[in-house]
């Protein structure tokens, strides 16, 4: 296994840290619950689908038709119950997790957002496993994406309230939060990014009462010319994954179109500090965003070239399945 210097600023010093047995990303998640995901892309036919796969990319169900309201999602999400979520310009849809065929969400919540601001665009929405969700926040008429909003799901419209600003990033548009992430011990992630050619930056928030977020740590990775970092999903150890493009990463690993997913280990989270990782990652994995981690540990991505869906096995680096279907969302099976 490689090592990699990573620097930790904290209180105004800053230290070098030997990111090497430390840094090993520990397994997924501990295999306890069969695997699968759903994935939201386009069906052989050309038609827009939620598709169910087992751990083997095996298809056990799939909605689609006029009746789903599928036509746009910008995010999906699982409950504990395997109930799934979509998410657009502030309306979320659930479907049961038995659904199949041509059928209507069993219920539809508008989200009305804090005072001064509106939900819109297609990145950062996330179950909190007590009934809510976190959701991205545009703030101003001018389209700033630095707010986080954390939102009671109940009845047919409900109000959000403001979790947290990303005021210490700034607060112009280039400072963008993207995806959020919860790895069920009590964190909220949120990967922001800096502008098209700058620094990307996964903000690990405390999640308290209400939904209440306080930072806790953050991982700041250099030169997203390679990649999106900010793009990101995050499994139960708190470990991060995200897709980055070949040159500058591990070039032991070759690719067709140069892409990887590269892990961060949970330990490039220090609390109370700020972690500035390096580009090569200790672990890398085939396929390329949109991404997820199942109840088993499995990672399902898109396929690193051209179209199509893969899974590797967890405690492996190797595409173990493949499937013809081009997932634009993936969201994974609950994980318990």
């Amino acid at each position: 296994m490689r090592c990699a210097a990573v620097l930790v600023v904290t209180f105004g010093f800053a230290s070098l840290l030997a990111a090497c047995g430390s840094a090993t990303v520990a397994p997924r998640v501990a295999p306890t619950a069969a695997g699968g995901a759903w994935m939201y892309g386009v069906d052989a036919n050309g038609s827009r689908a939620l598709v169910h796969f087992d751990a083997n990319l095996v298809p056990l169900a799939q909605i689609a038709g006029s009746n789903t309201q599928l036509d746009v999602v910008g995010e999906l999400a699982t409950d504990s119950d395997g109930n799934v979520y979509t998410f657009w310009d502030g309306t979320v849809n659930v479907y049961p997790a038995s659904a199949s065929g041509n059928v209507a969400p069993v219920s539809s919540i508008v989200l009305n957002p804090p005072p001064g601001g509106s939900f819109k665009g297609a990145s950062g929405f996330a179950l909190d496993g007590a009934g809510g969700a976190f959701v991205r926040f545009f703030r101003g008429t001018d389209g700033i994406q630095c707010a986080i909003a954390h939102v009671t799901l109940t009845g047919p419209t409900t109000n959000a309230t403001t979790a947290a600003d990303c005021s210490e990033f700034g607060t112009n548009r280039p400072h963008a939060v993207h995806t959020f992430g919860i790895d069920g011990r009590g964190y909220l992630y949120a990967g922001f990014r800096s502008g098209d050619l700058g620094t990307s930056n996964i903000i690990r928030y405390t999640i308290g009462t209400g939904g209440t977020l306080k930072r806790d740590a953050a991982l700041v990775v250099i030169s997203n010319i390679y990649g999106d970092p900010a793009l990101f999903r995050v499994d139960t150890h708190g470990n991060v994954y995200s897709a980055t493009t070949f040159n500058g990463h591990d070039a032991t690993i070759s690719v067709p179109d140069g892409k990887i997913i590269t892990a961060y280990p949970a330990s490039s989270f220090v609390s109370g500090k700020t972690t500035y990782g390096p580009d090569v990652a200790s672990e890398t994995f085939p396929g390329d965003v949109p991404l997820a981690i199942d109840a088993s540990g499995n990672l399902f991505a898109h396929v690193s070239s051209g179209s199509g869906a893969i899974v590797v096995p967890n405690g492996s680096h190797t595409v173990s399945a493949t499937s013809d279907f081009s997932p634009f969302r993936i969201t994974a099976t609950a994980r318990r």
